[in-house]
């Protein structure tokens, strides 16, 4: 548990201290800029901390990387998510809540169902990686462990997606 706890407090800590030196970038608005600042500094080995700061930065280090903004976008996205679901999770201590939180905050980022879905997927998975990792110690099991939370979520992403569609086409 103390190994757990020391690796997720190392993450949030490096995506805190990048996240912070994006903070306030050209592509956040004034309002955003202010409660990501305030969300980076506040935040704790609990949280995720700001969504945005965590999608700035996961954004600019990808991009750096690969030179690729298709790469970039999606790890900004699977930023964004992961940071809303430990900030939920540490909040309501609740997985599927924290699921549903961090579908609704990249959904109202991108408007989009599909990468809403996708980023959530990841951000469940990851969080059942890093925990078997900090728990076994074995990369193997973890792995196995996000492969097999990534499909469970994704059917039930899936069958959200179909429900949604469902309900769209019987109210017009």
């Amino acid at each position: 548990m103390k190994k757990t706890l020391s690796l997720l407090g190392i993450m949030i800590l490096t995506v805190g201290l990048v996240g912070a030196a994006y903070a306030g970038g050209p592509g956040c608005s004034k309002t955003a800029q202010a409660g990501c600042e305030k969300s980076a500094e506040m935040k704790t080995a609990a949280t995720g901390g700001c969504p945005a700061t965590a999608a700035k930065a996961a954004y600019a280090a990808s991009f750096e990387k690969t030179h690729c903004e298709q790469t970039a976008k999606l790890a900004s996205y699977h930023a964004m998510s992961e940071a809303a679901y430990a900030n939920a999770l540490a909040e309501k201590g609740c997985e599927e809540s924290a699921a549903k939180a961090a579908y609704a905050y990249v959904k109202e980022q991108t408007g989009c169902d599909a990468t809403a879905c996708e980023a959530t997927q990841h951000a469940v998975a990851q969080a059942a990686y890093t925990k078997c990792l900090a728990e076994t110690g074995c990369e193997a099991t973890a792995k196995a462990k996000y492969d097999a939370t990534a499909k469970e979520v994704g059917q039930k992403m899936a069958q959200h997606l179909e429900q949604k569609g469902a309900e769209e086409k019987a109210s017009s």
